[in-house]
């Protein structure tokens, strides 16, 4: 996984936090946490289990699994801002 950081209109920086299984989509992003810096949400649609790492740029700073809901169910009408 690669963490592009943006400006007005550029990239400003870069970084790679870590790597996930295929298993694994980014299912949303937002400022979680209330920190002024976006997070990342996890879904794995095979086992329902979701993960939020929370960031500090390109860095993960913490996280961990926020629960798990078994098929049909999914991630939808998030807003994190």
């Amino acid at each position: 996984m690669v963490v592009w950081l943006l400006g007005a209109a550029f990239v400003i920086g870069s970084g790679s936090p870590g790597t996930v299984t295929t298993d694994w989509a980014v299912a949303g992003t937002g400022d979680f946490n209330n920190d002024g810096f976006a997070d990342i949400l996890w879904y794995n649609a095979s086992s329902g289990q979701a993960v939020i790492w929370f960031m500090n740029g390109a860095s993960v700073i913490g996280g961990g699994s926020v629960g798990a809901a078994p098929s049909p169910w999914t991630i939808a009408g998030m807003n994190a801002d």
